[in-house]
């Protein structure tokens, strides 16, 4: 749809652009011989003028106008368009929430992902007590258990500025640096116990494909943490750069959670299939690894998928958006 110069529309123009849609519903009630693109052009001009008109009563008209366009016309440029102009819209009615509409994120996403995480936390355990009677540093265990709980922090972490909404926006913030924080020290004491087992067991380091994403990947989650650090808890920088690199920040943050519970799957495969013998059997040695896995995986989507869906963003965020523009 083409863009219209005028920032508001007084009675008069709209009134002229009234009598061309009128004129264009006869002639289309009449012959239907009028093209349905001139038809839905014509409809969008009057309902344009009145989201911009200098009367704000004539603002519902035009919403009720689009949200029409929206269901006849199959065109997904033009249904963006409408769908921007309902949101112009409801903005000058200051009508926020609807502007964007908000959808915490269901209690069921909540609740499954807390499920996930404590089935991931129960599962990691039983394989270990059950495989390797329990956790020492002379097996190197602890480190199934330590990167485990990386991953738990860094999706609650990550998902707490959306999934807390019954907290401040300060304290959401405050979680979701601990909880950060406490992934990444966390994650560096899993990498010390897994270099203190192959060095007391002469084992070589770094070999395998898991290890090298795996410390690559702890360590750009390190210059994430310090980055959001010192650009959102203790600001150093001013707020344009924040606005800026805050986009950035965010998408990093789900790459950072995909990528270390892809990680996480490798590493459980390949120390399953250094033990290809038992792993074979198909019985409890293997079988709760993988059930493991599968559900450390899900709880991984589940963190993911709330990032990802714009409609979760926590609602003060986006009526700040709104108000600047």
């Amino acid at each position: 749809m083409e863009q219209f110069v005028p920032l508001t529309f007084n009675e008069k123009s709209i009134a002229g652009l009234r009598e061309n849609y009128n004129l264009s519903i006869g002639q289309f009630q009449a012959s239907n011989s009028v093209n349905k693109e001139a038809f839905y052009q014509t409809k969008f001009q009057l309902a344009h003028a009145l989201i911009l008109s200098e009367n704000l009563d004539d603002i519902n008209e035009g919403i009720d106008f689009l949200k029409q366009l929206i269901r006849e016309h199959e065109n997904m440029t033009a249904n963006r368009d409408y769908a921007y102009f309902i949101a112009i819209g409801l903005l000058r009615q200051k009508k926020y929430e609807e502007c964007m509409p908000s959808t915490k994120v269901p209690k069921v996403l909540s609740s499954t992902h807390i499920l996930l995480a404590l089935g991931s936390l129960g599962l990691c355990i039983a394989w270990v007590i059950k495989n390797y009677s329990g956790f020492t540093l002379d097996n190197g265990t602890y480190h199934f258990l330590l990167m485990t709980l990386f991953i738990i922090f860094t999706s609650v972490g990550a998902t707490s500025f959306r999934v807390f909404t019954f907290v401040s926006r300060p304290v959401a913030k405050l979680i979701h640096a601990a909880c950060l924080t406490a992934a990444f020290i966390i994650a560096s004491v899993g990498l010390w116990t897994i270099f203190k087992f192959h060095n007391d067991k002469d084992i070589p380091n770094m070999y395998t494909l898991h290890s090298w994403l795996g410390l690559t990947f702890v360590i750009l989650f390190g210059l994430q943490l310090m980055g959001g650090l010192f650009s959102f808890l203790f600001p150093l920088v001013s707020p344009a750069f924040r606005t800026k690199i805050l986009p950035v920040h965010r998408a990093s943050g789900i790459i950072l959670l995909a990528g270390i519970a892809g990680i996480a799957m490798v590493g459980i495969n390949e120390k399953l299939v250094f033990e290809v013998g038992k792993y074979k059997l198909k019985d409890a040695f293997g079988i709760i690894p993988n059930v493991f896995g599968l559900i450390l995986f899900l709880f991984a989507c589940v963190g993911t998928f709330i990032l990802a869906r714009p409609e979760y963003k926590r609602e003060e965020n986006r009526r700040q958006g709104l108000e600047m523009q």
